[in-house]
């Protein structure tokens, strides 16, 4: 994934939907600017993996899996 073809900036906030084990998640938050990173996937298996693999990372990841997250958040970028 190309970063930077993303160009995002500081204090931005990026919804990854069908974020799957969180490898791009990961490649975001240390590669790029952005305040909080939040991934959005359907699979309970999969957010696991997402959250174990990126839980040393900053404190800006959230790892959800319920679809009403897009009717009240407020995100700069959104990712599929």
């Amino acid at each position: 994934m190309e970063i930077e073809l993303l160009d995002l900036q500081e204090n931005e906030d990026l919804l990854e939907v069908g974020c799957g084990a969180g490898y791009a998640l990961k490649c975001i938050a240390k590669k790029s600017p952005v305040r909080k990173v939040t991934g959005l996937d359907t699979s309970k298996t999969l957010l696991r993996s997402s959250t174990f693999r990126n839980k040393r990372e900053n404190q800006c990841f959230q790892i959800k899996m319920d679809i009403r997250i897009l009717k009240k958040s407020q995100h700069d970028m959104l990712t599929l």
